[in-house]
């Protein structure tokens, strides 16, 4: 059997930190070439990737063996064994999994010994083997398209692996945090740099499912390339083309009319709401053996139900349970129209009401087979997406108690007065509501591009993989109508209604940038392989917030808001600059790694 030791050698230099990310994007395959139990020198090995003809060639070294990097993974491959004087041996549905290293280990016969040339296909109980490089998971394309998923996010195949499992935030591997984990596509950070929410951008689908060929989860991978992490290292690759045209659409649905509206007699109230997704790919030949395209495009059609708080419609009407709040229908209808009359600021509705929350998803990959030893990818991916959120209840640092002192309400429910009001009874409580337009989107727009060169050198005994990748985070948060003010305005000392940007919106930003350029050498001598590498990383984060970066005022009453009193609390925020512009927050810096890996394969 083939027994294979590695050592490591990885020397770090680095400015500010000591990781490095882990990225695998391509499959290997090795083997040994022997007659008669002798290892043959010079045989010809050449893989095909049937689908789009694209060739990988070696010829075996001095010990019989060979081996060929940066194989586009999947298939399925047809691979010719041949040499002067022996039967040329072929091997058909070979297929290759992401980071893994197939071997195939082959004995020629003499050409005397048989007429034709020797064909084996291989199968569930073929010989030929993948020798995994630790606990690694794989999902090729038919698995990611048969496994059931509501959030179409990467993180559902992600669970496939025994080892892991969704914690809410994000997918975690062995019991640790889900922030341990480090995910690439096609050599690119797809992690949610910034670190707030979970661990992927663009609201846990940074890319459509439809997009990707293979996804793997390695738990503890004894390869040098996969670092960065302590969880698990999550890589995918997103789909090519070949030579033959192929597309698809599809279209997923839910909407209100699929959920539950009673809760043994309690009637619930539904809002429109509705998550229609609508996609298609599209890929082919461009040249046909030389070059391919394909493309991907998802749309989200959602609208996100509103608030389901419904104000009184009189005096004495009961709000201690269910989904009425204190205000009354009259006064909220009042405050939007005077809002209107004088400042010409709608506040938008306070009730029954959806809001339009779109998406979209694009990708577009192209390959280049310049000759059998250059290969040559490049990908685009851009992402959008929205949630609706409803206005924060937090005032920090600012004091709820101080803000909301409460009071004494003198208004008589079911013949018994309301009484006394307990302080810090603010915006989201049962005694107050809030107007559509204090609401905010967070948007979450990813973008991501990825270019490869690989090279072969030396008849294969060596080979260079140059890649370079971009990732951008960008996530700000906006709202409708134009920017006013929050306010709130108190009655009995709790907030009765809240009006304008939600406080901590206005210059609301989190923004990283990541650029990575990696090269990768590798070179076979007998039963030795080396691998050098060497990575730069550059990382820029800008962060904005501000408390009531448009104004925050806090009235006692309605009426002192009317009458321009002076307000029971006023905050806001700016830099001490001359014209006092936002103050962002910047963060920069880089990373240079270089690694060594030797490893040696021999039979025992």
């Amino acid at each position: 059997m083939l027994k294979r030791t590695r050592s490591f050698l990885v020397l770090v230099m680095l400015l500010m930190t000591v990781t490095m990310s882990a990225q695998v994007t391509t499959a290997t395959m090795s083997g040994k070439v022997t007659a008669q139990d002798e290892p043959i020198i010079g045989a010809t090995i050449v893989a095909i990737h049937e689908p789009s003809g694209t060739r990988y060639g070696t010829v075996t070294n001095v010990s019989g063996q060979f081996n060929l990097q940066g194989m586009r993974t999947g298939g399925p491959y047809k691979v010719e064994i041949s040499y002067v004087g022996y039967q040329t041996a072929i091997y058909k549905g070979i297929n290759l999994l992401l980071g893994e290293n197939y071997v195939l280990n082959v004995s020629l016969k003499e050409s005397s010994e048989l007429l034709d040339e020797v064909v084996v296909t291989a199968s569930k109980e073929s010989n030929m083997k993948s020798d995994r490089a630790g606990a690694i998971m794989n999902a090729n394309r038919d698995m990611i398209s048969n496994t059931p998923t509501i959030s179409r996010s990467i993180s559902d195949i992600m669970r496939l692996s025994p080892q892991g499992a969704d914690v809410g935030n994000g997918f975690a591997v062995g019991g640790g945090n889900y922030r341990q984990s480090f995910v690439t596509v096609d050599g690119a950070a797809f992690n949610n740099t910034f670190g707030l929410g979970g661990n992927l951008p663009a609201n846990g689908s940074p890319i459509s499912l439809d997009a990707l060929e293979q996804v793997t989860v390695a738990v503890t991978p004894f390869d040098v390339r996969q670092s960065g992490f302590t969880g698990g290292a999550i890589n995918a690759v997103t789909r090519s083309g070949d030579n033959q045209f192929r597309g698809t659409a599809y279209m997923y649905f839910n909407n209100e009319n699929l959920k539950g509206s009673k809760v043994d007699d309690y009637e619930l109230l539904r809002s429109k709401a509705q998550y229609y997704t609508y996609g298609a790919s599209f890929g082919g030949p461009i040249i046909k053996d030389k070059l391919f395209f394909f493309v991907n495009g998802e749309y989200e059609d959602n609208v996100t139900a509103g608030s389901n708080y419904r104000p009184r419609t009189a005096l004495g009407e009961s709000y201690s349970g269910g989904n009425i709040h204190r205000p009354l229908q009259s006064d909220m209808d009042d405050m939007r129209g005077f809002l209107l009359n004088k400042y010409n600021f709608d506040p938008g509705k306070y009730n029954d009401y959806s809001t339009d929350t779109p998406a979209y998803r694009v990708m577009a990959r192209v390959d280049w087979n310049a000759n059998q030893n250059n290969k040559v990818s490049f990908r685009f991916t851009k992402t959008h997406t929205k949630d609706s959120n409803f206005p924060t209840s937090s005032v920090s640092p600012l004091s709820t108690s101080a803000l909301y002192p409460g009071g004494t309400s003198t208004e008589v429910i079911d013949g018994k007065p309301v009484g006394t009001i307990a302080p810090g009874q603010g915006r989201t409580s049962k005694y107050a509501l809030s107007f559509s337009n204090s609401n905010y989107y967070q948007v979450r727009d990813f973008t991501s591009v990825a270019g490869e060169w690989n090279s072969r050198m030396a008849q294969g005994a060596m080979n260079n993989m140059l890649r370079f990748a971009y990732s951008y985070q960008d996530e700000p948060r906006s709202f409708d109508g134009p920017l006013f003010p929050t306010v709130d305005i108190l009655q009995d000392g709790a907030v009765y209604a809240n009006f304008g940007a939600d406080l901590f919106t206005a210059g609301n930003l989190r923004q990283t940038k990541v650029f990575t350029i990696t090269d990768e050498f590798n070179w076979n001598v007998g039963i030795n392989k080396f691998m050098a590498g060497f990575q730069y990383e550059h990382t820029k984060a800008i962060n904005g917030y501000m408390l009531g970066g448009a104004g925050y005022y806090v009235y006692s009453s309605w009426s002192d808001f009317v009458n321009d009193e002076t307000p029971k609390a006023f905050a806001i925020t700016h830099s001490n600059s001359p014209d006092m512009s936002q103050f962002l927050a910047e963060l920069k810096f880089q990373q240079y790694s270089l690694y060594l890996q030797f490893e040696v394969t021999k039979r025992v």
